[in-house]
């Protein structure tokens, strides 16, 4: 982290916490005053604590230690602030308007209802954002099989037997990289079998591929990194990895897998919405254990079907 990073950090981190800091404390004193209106103080420092607390959570959303349900807990305790807190705003200034007595104030709970409507608004747009990018999505990803059926690439040496719920979609849609991509209706969840050489300057070990498959993820929003496994199947070493991510359309739950044949490493992710967790993991196992080589032996040639393989990059994490 550069100086001018750190700098802007600080600003934000006093304006977005400790500046409403002060204003809890400050108008906590200030129910004490004669004629303040105590419910239009108490409106803006739930603000403030709803502020601090959606803060904190747009914090922990940049540092990968922190727990998704740490983060959903601050969001949700922001959020029901800012509900009790435009309550009270309301009922403050109609107090004030039908009485003579405590009418201090006011503007306080006008300024809570501003801030609030602020949140607000912003909370609609990335709702109806995630809504739009699920739309398109499914638009996007019709199926071009029938479901079950079998998946070869004999340029890339693989075949996949999919799930019989599973359907075969337009793998373009995702980036040169990909080989291979299959969905699920009900529920919705998605699956991409990637293929590519080594990247320049990667650990040709499983361990290296997943480090650098985490380095060079991006999504946005917030990524937690759950359990990581390698293990060895059939005729082959597999490194698996599950992962959370939360996003503009909603909590995502991911699981990687990866192997390599010679220099090619071969990846398939698969992923949906976080409350089919289970059904997701189980339908990642049916996947992977649905994927063959075509020819074991053989390894593919580095730019016989590629002639930009030099060019490439690893392709960042599609919008789920």
């Amino acid at each position: 982290m550069n100086s001018a990073q750190g700098i802007g950090q600080f600003i934000g981190l006093g304006i977005c916490i400790f500046l409403p800091l002060v204003a809890i404390i400050l108008n906590g004193v200030s129910l004490r005053r004669h004629r303040t209106n105590n419910n239009c103080a108490l409106a803006i420092m739930g603000t403030m604590l709803a502020v601090i607390l959606l803060s904190l959570s747009g914090l922990g959303s940049q540092a990968r230690h922190i727990p998704l349900r740490i983060l959903e807990i601050l969001t949700l305790s922001g959020g029901g602030f800012m509900v009790v807190s435009t309550v009270l705003a309301i009922v403050g200034l109609v107090q004030c308007y039908l009485r003579r007595r405590y009418t201090r104030g006011r503007w306080r709970a006008v300024i809570a209802l501003l801030l609030n409507a602020t949140f607000l608004t912003f909370i609609i747009m990335n709702t109806i954002d995630g809504i739009q990018q699920g739309v398109a999505m499914r638009n996007l990803l019709q199926p071009a099989s029938t479901p079950g059926e079998l998946v070869t690439n004999e340029a890339w040496n693989f075949r996949l037997q999919p799930p019989h719920e599973w359907d075969q979609i337009d793998p373009a849609k995702f980036g040169v990289n990909t080989r291979a991509a299959i969905e699920r209706s009900h529920p919705e969840m998605y699956a991409l079998i990637t293929a590519e050489d080594f990247p320049e300057g990667v650990d040709p070990s499983l361990s290296g591929a997943m480090d650098h498959l985490k380095r060079t993820m991006h999504i946005d929003g917030k990524v937690e990194f759950l359990a990581e496994e390698e293990k060895e199947e059939r005729d082959f070493l597999s490194r698996t990895l599950e992962m959370r991510s939360r996003e503009p359309a909603g909590t995502f739950f991911h699981v990687f897998w990866i192997m390599h044949n010679g220099n090619t490493l071969y990846r398939i992710h698969t992923w949906g919405a976080e409350r089919d967790e289970v059904l997701i993991r189980e339908d990642a196992r049916k996947i992977t254990d649905g994927f063959r080589l075509v020819d074991p032996r053989r390894a593919t040639p580095k730019t016989a079907h590629d002639p930009d393989a030099e060019k490439r990059e690893s392709i960042p994490l599609p919008a789920a």
